[in-house]
């Protein structure tokens, strides 16, 4: 016979009622009766037998309180009944059910992947014990569950538990990253700031729940960017793609726990694993970049490391407005995927690292391409930070503070060491020549300066490549100015003194490279737009184009490696070599260099065919010899001569139609005249340059009028 009493429900240990909101079953032989539990005590009332059988259920009546599965069965020894109005006081072993899920961040796609399924999972008691609590594994989806109320009596023995989860992870590789040995949760806290150890009050309450577990993630996850500031959209400077980077703990050589490159925008993302909770650390970047695949070998940008000495490396330890030391205290992310922590350098010298070597690769980039693969690199380049800027000694470029963003400036200086390796110029060579005081290297210059054909090559040509660069380029006044800085007009020196000009160097290799190589009319046509990470191929595909390729080959880069066997190289000798190469084309690409008061050559006169004609004129004749220069022709049938008072004069008539065909033919129309006779004809190569006199030669009656 069974009596209908009222339970007080209390949890073993505390002594106190059990939480509100579980649905509870009391069931004898199967015969299940529901009850709501309020406060500890029961809101209905049940028969009393000897022994039941008592679980929760998984509905849940307060959304607050974590389901419970119905497998973890407490049985309650209830006892006789007393009377009817009874409160009968119970005691259970009510302990949660923990639910963990571990993931690692996976970089192939950007996510976190959970654990593989088979990862024995630890629950551990203190955090320097190695006597488990509890033993689990990981299903598919990386989540254990452990019953906390098998472990009850264990956990009650324990002083002040400080129970945490340690993962054997056992140096497993999961998408190419190796795990550690272990990971402890202790001390780390979830990605919504839970803890990863926990004492009696936690283990109370519940931890997790079948649909949100508690994540906990095996080692530290991070999202970086480099940013140079100021920047701006347009012309954002940051971190380049392949510049290596680590993060270290302490001060010691033995400090790394993470060594990789950042990536196409500026960005490093990774896991490490051999650090603590409370671990302070700091990051270094290496100013070099390297990438063999486009020939492109190792090169530093040095910057300032501290105030004495000059290094490549900068530590985030450094005790300036840079300086960024970083904590963890357990957050198991620094920064995220899509919103990394951003990195911002202000020191110039480390500013104009990022600028130095994103240049370095533009130009290596288009040597790579424009010339066929053939450009080898150099063996190693080094840029230094120095008064003044040059590039005097082979392999190192030296920077002032104010050129270290300046594209044009950069780009110049290692178009010479482009000069120096390809046409195996040594630094002795560069130094000797820059010591004589007449014929070398002079070391005061400014584009337009005159000094001679050597000097105007080497300038010439590391300016030609600050142009093929420039956005805005600008063609150069022609004035020289001598030792006493007064300035001069070119055009009344001899002829080719542009040879020994710099800027008229630089701009007659730039017209010919614009107009035969890439095909423009325009002299003032822009050149390669800046990048924003050294891939300069984004927005000019044009430099992979075979066809721009050929053209560069064959006018720019054959004919300026033929120079190499000369040990002193000059500009007279560069542009020989173009025409050597360009025969078919030498007549238009001369004409661009007669513009700037180069290669302005005696015209050769060989003979005209046929070599008589109709007083009418009209007939089209055909002139060979050297020398002609397209659009710039004139030919002169002399009429007759008149002296008087033994002052000599002539009258002539011009042809018309005058074509050239390369630059040992022409045709010409004739003029008409009023006789029969022989006449001179003379060629001449017009100047567009005021008081200078044109190039002439003379062939005495090469022609006759019938």
């Amino acid at each position: 016979m069974s009596t209908l009493v009222h339970l007080m429900v209390k949890n073993t240990f505390t002594k106190k009622p059990v939480d509100s909101g579980y649905l509870y079953i009391i069931r004898q032989k199967g015969s299940p009766y529901k009850i709501k539990i309020k406060d500890g005590k029961t809101l209905s009332p049940v028969a009393c037998r000897q022994t039941y059988d008592m679980f929760y259920s998984s509905t849940q009546l307060d959304s607050k309180v974590p389901l419970i599965p119905e497998k973890f069965i407490q049985k309650v020894n209830i006892g006789p009944p007393r009377t009817k109005e009874s409160l009968y006081e119970i005691y259970v072993n009510i302990f949660p059910v923990a639910y963990v899920k571990f993931e690692v961040w996976n970089q192939e796609n950007n996510t976190y992947k959970p654990l593989p399924a088979g990862i024995e999972v630890l629950l551990m008691p203190k955090r320097y014990s190695r006597d488990e609590l509890l033993k689990a594994q990981t299903d598919s989806n990386g989540s254990v569950v452990f019953n906390i109320e098998s472990i009850a009596g264990e956990l009650a023995k324990i002083k002040k538990p400080d129970v945490f989860f340690c993962a054997k992870t056992d140096n497993k590789k999961i998408n190419n990253t190796i795990l550690p040995k272990e990971w402890s949760t202790y001390g780390w806290k979830t990605p919504d700031n839970k803890p990863g150890n926990f004492g009696y009050a936690a283990l109370y309450k519940g931890m997790g729940s079948e649909s949100a577990p508690l994540i906990y993630r095996i080692g530290v996850d991070f999202h970086i960017r480099i940013l140079s500031t100021p920047a701006s959209a347009n012309n954002p400077r940051r971190g380049l793609e392949d510049m290596p980077f680590s993060i270290w703990r302490g001060i010691s050589a033995l400090g790394k726990i993470y060594e990789g490159k950042l990536d196409s925008q500026g960005e490093v993302h990774g896991t490490f694993f051999d650090i603590k909770h409370d671990s302070t650390l700091y990051f270094r970047l290496h100013f070099e970049l390297e990438d063999k695949t486009i020939h492109m070998n190792k090169a530093y940008a040095y910057v300032e490391h501290g105030k004495l000495v000059q290094d490549y490396i900068w530590d985030s330890l450094l005790p300036d407005q840079d300086g960024r030391l970083y904590s963890i205290n357990g957050n198991s992310s620094f920064g995220t995927q899509s919103n990394p922590y951003i990195i911002p350098t202000s020191v110039p010298q480390r500013r104009g690292g990022f600028a130095i070597l994103k240049y370095y690769k533009e130009l290596s980039l288009f040597l790579y391409y424009m010339t066929n693969k053939t450009w080898k690199g150099f063996p190693s380049l080094k840029y230094r930070h120095s008064v003044g800027s040059f590039a005097a000694i082979k392999g190192v470029v030296h920077l002032e503070t104010s050129d270290l963003r300046h594209r044009g400036t950069i780009l110049h200086e290692t178009a010479h060491q482009v000069m120096w390796h390809t046409l195996d110029i040594s630094t002795l060579k560069i130094l000797s020549e820059g010591a004589k005081p007449i014929g070398g290297i002079y070391r005061k210059h400014d584009r337009p300066s005159i000094y001679n054909p050597y000097h105007a090559l080497i300038e010439g040509w590391a300016d030609f490549f600050e142009r093929i660069f420039d956005i805005n380029p600008v063609l150069r006044n022609f004035h020289f100015k001598d030792d006493s800085s007064k300035a001069h007009l070119l055009q009344t020196y001899p002829a080719n003194t542009g040879e020994s000009v710099e800027g008229a160097v630089s701009s007659g290799l730039w017209r010919i490279y614009n107009r035969f190589v890439l095909l423009r009319n325009n002299p003032r046509a822009s050149g390669i737009t800046e990048s924003t990470n050294g891939d300069i191929t984004q927005n000019n595909p044009w430099i992979k184009d075979s066809s721009f390729i050929k053209r560069f080959m064959k006018i720019i880069w054959q004919p300026f490696t033929s120079l190499a066997p000369k040990s002193a190289p000059t500009s007279i000798d560069y542009f020989n070599a173009i025409r050597k190469a360009n025969t078919e084309k030498w007549h238009e690409m001369v004409s661009e260099l007669n513009e700037l008061n180069m290669y302005l050559r005696t015209p050769k006169f060989a003979r005209i065919s046929p070599s008589q004609g109709p007083k009418a004129g009209g007939q089209k004749i055909t002139i060979s010899g050297d020398e002609f220069v397209d659009g710039r022709m004139e030919v002169h049938f002399i009429l007759h001569k008149i002296v008087t008072a033994g002052i000599q004069r002539e009258s002539y008539s011009k042809g018309k139609n005058v074509k050239v065909i390369n630059s040992k033919t022409l045709t010409v129309i004739t003029p008409a005249i009023n006789i029969s006779s022989a006449v001179d004809v003379r060629i001449i190569v017009i100047s567009n340059i005021p008081e200078f006199t044109e190039n002439f030669v003379v062939k005495k009656d090469a022609y006759t009028y019938t």
